[in-house]
């Protein structure tokens, strides 16, 4: 088995006063991510609906956010690469937020079953090949999806 970490970025769709933040914005941190860590997992609308709170300066404020995940078995390298990103992000000249949510979780990746009939048979895209994914549960872990190379059909 592979070991490593699961990294999810939460992001926000809004600027702190409510205008939305542009496209291009999202699609240069997915091209960042995919470029440092070889694939990319989002998890955003229509298909999930996911929103974050927080209470702070007296009230509660909710919103709609996305996440990005991404996997590395490079703990230290992924996590110097996410702390400077993450100032980066959070800048004015980005995403002109205070906090920028990320999480890290320690997992361990399934190996692809020996036959293809033995597979879940969901497939999707990581990058720019086909794969096929494996919902797992680990102890140290919440199910998620991890991506491994297609097999031969």
């Amino acid at each position: 088995m592979k070991h490593g970490a699961w990294y999810n970025v939460f992001l926000p769709y809004r600027y702190n006063d409510g205008s939305s933040i542009e496209a291009a914005k999202f699609l240069a941190i997915q091209e960042s991510l995919i470029q440092r860590f070889g694939g990319l997992t989002r998890f955003e609308q229509p298909l999930f609906s996911m929103q974050g709170s927080w209470t702070g300066f007296g009230f509660t404020q909710t919103e709609d956010v996305k996440i990005y995940g991404v996997f590395s078995d490079d703990i230290n390298s992924a996590r110097e690469f996410l702390e400077h990103h993450k100032r980066l992000w959070q800048s004015s000249d980005w995403l002109d937020q205070e906090i920028l949510f990320m999480t890290e979780s320690a997992v361990e990746v399934l190996q692809p079953p020996p036959s293809p009939n033995l597979g879940c048979g969901m497939t999707s895209r990581c990058g720019n090949s086909d794969v096929r994914w494996q919902m797992f549960h680990s102890i140290r872990y919440s199910p998620s999806a991890i991506c491994y190379p297609p097999l031969d059909t």
